[in-house]
């Protein structure tokens, strides 16, 4: 909802129910995250020290984990329910310019008493909570190694400490700065960084984002099990592979062949007759076929064969299309394969089985296939002739990764690596560009911010590609270089209106203009 906003300028669904539905879905699941991490930072205490004595014992585990958990549920959508959805104090008046329609009505009644206590309870508490507890968790591992350290098993205590105050920096990075801020403008100074308040109250956004990354890095046996998953898929595929090429080497035995071609081609020549004769079973004089489709009536005869028949010899001939297509050059009754094709696949009164209808077009394509894929093969076994194939180019030097592909040095790979970094940061000003600038910003720091934000994320583009040049490391530098001293510069100017630094900005210039031309020349 936040992106939509943030997107299109304004609230996308403009009325009081979306505004409410907004405000109490977001503030509840934020606050409600705060005190769940509050109260796991609490908990972790009791899974280290207590483990023992508190989670073995049924109704303890209750008290100890399952009945806070519902508490912080039952509290936090319970107090935004009622102060934002059914105001029992005010009357909420909400605004469609604004990112989450304003703010709800019990932020300025009584003087905000109320915004004040959902403020201390909801925010201040739990952030104080994490962290204490962490800080005490920390000295209190610290002192059972000392003291008692043959006691506790601290390479999955270290572990677990190690999880918990990962995912609890998350919060603490992103949620302080506002709170501090806040708390601040409310005992001392009311100006406090009203400017960059809006900010800092945006960067609570990257915590849903980041913190299933945090987790996942947090728990290695999760990365084991997704590894050994892949490492699984990987060795059925190999064994299935495998079968397939020895099942694929037997069936292109020589010899078998040799007989099953045999065996087809007599089939096909009999199907053929059998098709385009009404004469009297006994009858052995084959007559050629002049013209399609068949004139006469199917011959009741052909009512008799099975249908796997007819099914064997388009098998047969989809596995050497798709298996051994050079046998189609060397056999000598191909003719024969391509009139049974064409007499039973486009006569239903003489095949009336559709899908058998069908295999016998894929079998035709097999025979006769496309000319991208065919290798030039024609039906009456002539080679076309063609031009002789140019030569191949000369090897260029070694340098070339094109052709050296398994040549690509450490430096290349880093230079990736700083690719994704660039990238991410040019995202993230730009992100903070758009919203932490103000109307009141002058338009030409404004297009200055914009322009160094474009040349940042191009040339992190451009960092991707480094592998494919030939002096990856030399250009590599200078787009590196470049980006420093060109956008840096324009950064530190429209953020901080300070121009001091934008006396190197025409050396950035030369630094990228020099790593395009050493792309063209190196």
């Amino acid at each position: 909802m936040s992106m939509s906003y943030y997107s299109l300028g304004k609230i996308w669904l403009a009325n009081d129910g979306y505004c409410v539905w907004w405000n109490w879905y977001e503030s509840s699941l934020n606050t409600l995250g705060l005190c769940l991490m509050a109260w796991a930072s609490i908990e972790r205490h009791f899974f280290i020290f207590h483990s023992q004595t508190i989670m073995r014992v049924r109704w303890k585990m209750w008290m100890a984990h399952y009945i806070p958990i519902f508490l912080c549920f039952a509290w936090i959508l319970t107090f935004h329910f009622i102060f934002i959805v059914t105001p029992p104090i005010c009357v909420n008046t909400w605004y469609f310019t604004v990112n989450k329609c304003g703010a709800p009505c019990f932020y300025t009644a009584d003087n905000g008493y109320y915004a004040l206590v959902e403020f201390v309870v909801n925010v201040v508490a739990p952030l104080a909570l994490i962290t204490f507890a962490n800080i005490f968790l920390i000295i209190r591992v610290i002192y059972q190694k000392v003291i008692h350290h043959q006691a506790v098993n601290w390479r999955r205590h270290r572990k677990m400490t190690f999880q918990l105050w990962l995912i609890s920096s998350v919060y603490l990075a992103f949620w302080l700065p506002s709170t501090l801020s806040t708390i601040i403008q409310l005992t001392i100074m009311p100006t406090f960084f009203v400017d960059q308040y809006d900010t800092m109250v945006f960067f609570i956004y990257f915590i849903p984002l980041l913190l299933p990354i945090v987790c996942l890095n947090t728990y290695p046996e999760l990365l084991r099990k997704i590894n050994e998953l892949i490492r699984r898929r990987i060795a059925r595929n190999r064994i299935g592979l495998t079968a397939f090429l020895n099942i694929k080497a037997v069936l292109n035995e020589p010899r078998l062949l040799e007989l099953s071609n045999a065996l087809f081609t007599a089939t096909s020549s009999w199907l053929v007759h059998l098709a385009s004769s009404d004469q009297p079973e006994n009858e052995e004089q084959i007559h050629p076929i002049k013209k399609l489709p068949l004139p006469l009536k199917p011959n009741r005869q052909l009512s008799y064969i099975p249908e796997f028949i007819m099914e064997n010899m388009t098998n047969y001939l989809t596995f050497l299309g798709r298996f051994n297509v050079q046998l189609f050059e060397s056999l000598p009754h191909v003719n024969e394969y391509i009139t049974f094709v064409l007499v039973f696949m486009g006569d239903a009164n003489r095949l009336r089985n559709p899908h058998l209808r069908a295999a016998l077009a894929e079998a035709l394509e097999a025979i006769i296939p496309n000319k991208q894929h065919g290798n030039g093969r024609t039906l009456n076994r002539l080679k076309p002739i063609a031009p002789p194939p140019p030569p191949p180019p000369p090897l260029s030097p070694p340098t070339n990764t094109l052709m050296y592909g398994s040549i690509v040095s450490s430096g290349a790979k880093n230079f990736v690596r700083c690719a994704g970094l660039s990238g991410t940061l040019a995202i993230c000003l730009g992100v903070y560009g758009a919203h932490a600038m103000k109307d009141n910003t002058p338009e030409e720091l404004r297009r200055l911010f914009q322009m160094a934000q474009t040349y940042h994320l191009l040339h992190s583009v451009a960092l991707l590609g480094l592998p494919l040049v030939s002096r990856p490391l030399i250009t590599g530098s200078l787009f590196i270089g470049g980006i420093t001293l060109f956008c840096g510069p324009m950064y530190f100017h429209s953020i901080r209106n300070d121009a001091r630094y934008r006396r190197v900005t025409p050396y950035g210039g030369l630094l990228l203009l020099a790593g395009w031309i050493s792309i063209v020349l190196l």
